[in-house]
């Protein structure tokens, strides 16, 4: 008992008699030109359209996206980016990817009924989609 005693008192003076070191400061991330950050928020606002479109269009492979997602997640942390304050949802621009599913759809029907096929279809256009919720 007074071994075991005479034992943690001479590692408690040992760790004691150590200097106490304090953990380097964390090094802030490097910042990322504006345009970079810029882009990859574009990027990460893209996967909500693309989660949108998948489930107006009654696909899958959100696992997919949502790992993209946290790719690009992962680079604007290391890039020192603003970070987003949610996540990608497939709800946020549901009306517009409906909107533009219904209109690819409308521009297949025109092909079949013989009509000159759609150069463009300005409801799938992203950069003019607004968040619907």
């Amino acid at each position: 008992m007074i071994r075991i005693s005479m034992v943690a008192i001479t590692i408690a003076a040992l760790v004691g008699a150590q200097p106490a070191v304090a953990a380097a400061p964390k090094k802030a991330a490097p910042k990322a030109p504006s345009s970079a950050c810029a882009n990859l928020a574009t990027k990460y606002e893209n996967f909500s359209k693309q989660l949108s479109v998948n489930k107006a269009d009654g696909r899958g492979g959100s696992a997919a996206v949502m790992t993209e997602a946290g790719l690009t997640l992962d680079l604007m942390r290391s890039n020192g980016c603003t970070l987003p304050t949610d996540t990608p949802s497939d709800m946020r621009y549901i009306l517009k990817a409906y909107e533009c599913s219904n209109a690819r759809k409308r521009a297949v029907l025109a092909i079949v009924e013989g009509k000159p096929a759609a150069t463009s279809i300005p409801q799938c256009d992203w950069s003019t989609w607004t968040p619907d919720l």
